[in-house]
């Protein structure tokens, strides 16, 4: 279902290390990927998530660094999330980041809580830097 996107995950160390080796590929912090489309950020989360449950709380549409941007928060199973969809000259950056993963989330393979709270600022800080050069 949706669409699929190329990114990267970016988890701080000082987080990773709180898990062992082979619990730390289930803790992913903040996740950014980017697509060609002349969507709008809010056309284009709709259409990535139709027919999927979002578990959505906000949504709005507002501008990061002036560009248009769209903003999606919610908790779906343990998880709770931000989303921001970023889009200028028909080029989409996406981010996902995780503010808590309750131990009875359904990606949670580790059965540990993982609470992101302490680097929501630098999740932030990653959305509010993004400059497009084009």
């Amino acid at each position: 279902e949706g669409k699929l996107l190329k990114g990267a995950s970016l988890t701080s160390p000082e987080l990773l290390n709180q898990y062992s080796a082979e619990e730390q590929q289930f803790v992913k912090g903040l996740v950014v990927a980017a697509t060609a489309s002349e969507e709008t950020p809010e056309a284009y989360y709709k259409n990535l998530v139709a027919g999927v449950e979002t578990g959505q709380t906000e949504a709005r549409n507002l501008a990061v660094n002036g560009y248009p941007a769209y903003l999606v928060k919610g908790n779906i199973r343990g998880i709770s999330y931000t989303i921001y969809i970023v889009s200028h000259n028909n080029r989409i950056v996406y981010f996902n980041y995780r503010s808590m993963e309750e131990t009875s989330a359904h990606q949670n393979d580790i059965k540990k809580a993982i609470d992101f709270s302490p680097y929501l600022t630098d999740f932030e800080a990653a959305v509010n830097s993004i400059k497009f050069l084009k």
